[in-house]
C-alpha cells in the first residue's frame, strides 16, 4: 500500500509515523517544515487535557495524554509535561461564566464515568496551594492532575524524525490537487520546493493541511463544510525574579479560566510565563477574527488572577492561525466522493492534544485495524447535513 500524507503538522506526522511503523510505504508532503514558525503545531507549547463538556473529546483527550507519555518513553524525547490543568470557575452569573461552569459539570461526569482523576477545590484550598494565584471571586476550581502541556514544535518534529527512521519519505512542497481514478484516490499533484511539478502516486491520500487541505478535498465532499481561519497569538512574559518561582514549571499547573476567555502556562525557565486569550470571534460578514493584539489589556486581565503580571514585561509573541469549524467539531473521515481520500481537518485551536489519538486511529483505519477512538463521531457530513 502506498499512502501520501499532505501536511506536516501534528496530525500528518502522527499518521505518517504510525503507518510507516506498520510497514506502509508513506510519503509526507509539507510546504515549509514540520511545525513551521507560523503553523498551529509550531508554538513552544500547547495544552493537553481530557476535561471537556463533550464525551467524544474527553475520550480522545484522555487517550492523547496516555500516548504523549508512552511515546516520550519510546522516542527518548520529552514530548509533554504533566503539570496538571487547573480550571478556574468564577462566581459570576454572566452567560459566558455559566456556560463554562456547565461544561465543567458535564466534563466531570464524563471523567468519572471513564475513571479519569480530578479534584474539586475550594477557593481557600487554591489560595493555600498556589501562592501566586489570587483566588478571590472564584466559586471553585477543578484540578485535572493528568493534564499539562505538550512541547508542541518539539513533539511534532520528534515524531517526524521517527517517521523517517521508520521508512517514511518526507518531501518539501505543496499539494496542488488530489488525483482520482475510478472513484478512488490515485495520488497528488505537487509542486516541490525546487519548482518541479510531480505526481505522487498513491492508493490512499490523507489530507491534514488545515484550510488549504479543505480546498483540496472539497470537490469530493457530499455536503459543504464551514472551516474558517481565525488569527491567534500567544504571549510570553518576563516576571521579576522575586515572584517568578510561584509561577514556574514544577510549582504552578497550566490554568484555564475560559469563562473570562483566558488561559496560561507556568514559566518553563526559558520562554517566560505564557498567557493568551481564548476568544475566537465569528463576524457578521461570515469572517473569523481573533482577539485584538492589546498586550497591555491582556496582561491587565490576567493580573487580576496572577498579580505578579502587573510588573512583568512582554518577552515574545507567537502568531499563527486556527483553522476551525464554527462549533469546534473535527472533520475526520473518508471523503464520500473518492474512496481512499481522507480528510483530517477543522481541528486547529483545541486540536493539538487530540493529534496522537486521532492520528493513530486514522492509521489503524487505513490498514483495517480496530481504532483507538471511534472516528464515526468525527465523520464528514453526509448530503443534507448543515455545514460545520
Amino acid at each position: 500500500m502506498r499512502v501520501v500524507v499532505v501536511g506536516g503538522g501534528i496530525f500528518g506526522q502522527v499518521v505518517a509515523w504510525r503507518l510507516a511503523r506498520r510497514g506502509v510505504e508513506v510519503t509526507l508532503l509539507e510546504a515549509v517544515a514540520a511545525a513551521s514558525g507560523d503553523s498551529g503545531s509550531g508554538d513552544r507549547s500547547r495544552v493537553i487535557r481530557a476535561m471537556y463538556g463533550e464525551r467524544r473529546f474527553v475520550e480522545c483527550g484522555a487517550e492523547g495524554l496516555r500516548l504523549f507519555t508512552a511515546w516520550s518513553q519510546e522516542l527518548g524525547v520529552r514530548l509533554a509535561e504533566t503539570t496538571g490543568v487547573l480550571y478556574l470557575d468564577r462566581d459570576d452569573e454572566a452567560p459566558e461564566h455559566r456556560a463554562f461552569a456547565e461544561a465543567l459539570d458535564r466534563g466531570m461526569t464524563h471523567l468519572a464515568e471513564l475513571g479519569e482523576p480530578f479534584e474539586v477545590m475550594s477557593p481557600g484550598a487554591v489560595a493555600a496551594r498556589w501562592s501566586g494565584l489570587d483566588a478571590r471571586g472564584l466559586r471553585r476550581a477543578i484540578l485535572e492532575p493528568g493534564g499539562g502541556f505538550a512541547w508542541a514544535a518539539r513533539a511534532t518534529r520528534a515524531i517526524g524524525r521517527a517517521s523517517i527512521a521508520a521508512g517514511a519519505q518526507q518531501r518539501a512542497g505543496r499539494a496542488i490537487s488530489v488525483q482520482t481514478a475510478g472513484g478512488a484516490a490515485s495520488g497528488v499533484v505537487a509542486e516541490l520546493a525546487n519548482g518541479e511539478r510531480v505526481e505522487l502516486a498513491a492508493d490512499v491520500v490523507v489530507v491534514a493541511a488545515g484550510l488549504a487541505g479543505i480546498g483540496l478535498v472539497r470537490p469530493y465532499l457530499a455536503a459543504p463544510v464551514d472551516v474558517r481561519r481565525i488569527p491567534h497569538f500567544t504571549t510570553y512574559w518576563d516576571v521579576p525574579e522575586a515572584d517568578a518561582a510561584a509561577l514556574s514549571l514544577g510549582t504552578l499547573p497550566v490554568w484555564a479560566e475560559l469563562g473570562a476567555g483566558l488561559y496560561g502556562f507556568p514559566d518553563d525557565g526559558e520562554s517566560g510565563f505564557k498567557i493568551a486569550w481564548h476568544r475566537p470571534r465569528w463576524g457578521d460578514d461570515g469572517g473569523a477574527e481573533g482577539p485584538p493584539e492589546d498586550f497591555d489589556g491582556l496582561r491587565a486581565a490576567v493580573a487580576e488572577r496572577f498579580p505578579a503580571l502587573r510588573s512583568a514585561r512582554l518577552r515574545s509573541v507567537y502568531r499563527c492561525a486556527y483553522d476551525a469549524t464554527t462549533d469546534e467539531s473535527f472533520l475526520v473521515g473518508e471523503a464520500p466522493g473518492a474512496r481512499g481520500l481522507w480528510l483530517v481537518g477543522g481541528m486547529s485551536g483545541h486540536g493539538f492534544k487530540h493529534g496522537p489519538a486521532l492520528g493513530e486511529s486514522v492509521a489503524q483505519a487505513i490498514v483495517g485495524e480496530p481504532t483507538l477512538v471511534d472516528l464515526a463521531q468525527h465523520a464528514l457530513p453526509s448530503s443534507g447535513e448543515a455545514p460545520r
